[in-house]
């Protein structure tokens, strides 16, 4: 099934903890984050609701083909797009799993990675800078009467690492969710049609027969992908 969905971002969770651990003497000291990742039922600030009936499927999903395949992590602020840059990677998320507690949340246990964007990351916690665990997903918004909106058919992408609640809203708003993408619920679609906007962004000729054809053949290359 294909679904037209919207690139989500939300206001960072801020409640976490950092660890650092060694297994021995001899081994490198490793930083963790630990709190809560994921949120739903609650209506957010940014005046959206991940109903769990919607959202628990989803995150089962992701931490069945991300997180326990050493793929799932979060990103040095949020991109603004679907796709993962290896190079803003920061952590891996080793674990996540529901709050037996509080189960209107899942909570995450991250190694902060020796990558560039890591080790800027292990900096900022070791300097006692405050920063926040944000999704990034993609989904659908359906309005509702009482002021939130519902997020349906969503898609764990991230869970990012980010700073500022104030510019993470504008950032939501102003540039995010501006722009939908077609996906399958196996991910595929997203690439075909990221391929496709980039072909048909400019066209070989400036003759209308040209471009007609041009236009023709990249949509059968698209519907062939699918």
């Amino acid at each position: 099934m294909i679904i037209s969905r919207k690139l989500i971002v939300e206001q960072p969770n801020y409640d976490l903890e950092f660890v650092t651990e060694k297994t021995n003497r001899e081994d490198e000291r490793r930083t963790y984050i630990k709190g809560q990742y994921v949120m739903m039922n609650r209506g957010n600030k940014n005046k959206r609701i991940y109903e769990e009936d919607e959202m628990i499927p989803a995150v089962e999903s992701y931490i069945k083909e991300y997180v326990e395949q050493n793929r799932g992590g979060g990103e040095l602020n949020h991109s603004s797009n679907p796709d993962v840059d290896l190079g803003k990677l920061a952590d891996k998320i080793i674990s996540l799993e529901r709050d037996k507690s509080d189960p209107d949340f899942y909570i995450g246990k991250s190694l902060i990675l020796s990558t560039p964007s890591g080790k800027i990351l292990e900096s900022l916690v070791h300097d006692g800078v405050k920063f926040g665990k944000s999704t990034k997903c993609l989904g659908q918004i359906s309005e509702s009467s009482d002021g939130y909106n519902r997020v349906r058919s969503p898609i764990v992408l991230l869970v990012d690492n980010v700073f500022d609640p104030s510019v993470a809203t504008a950032f939501v708003n102003g540039i995010l969710e501006n722009k939908e993408y077609i996906i399958s619920d196996d991910g595929r679609v997203a690439e075909a049609y990221n391929k496709l906007e980039k072909k048909l962004s400019k066209y070989p000729s400036r003759h209308r027969d040209a471009i007609n054809e041009y236009i023709r053949e990249s949509l059968e290359k698209f519907i062939k992908s699918l």
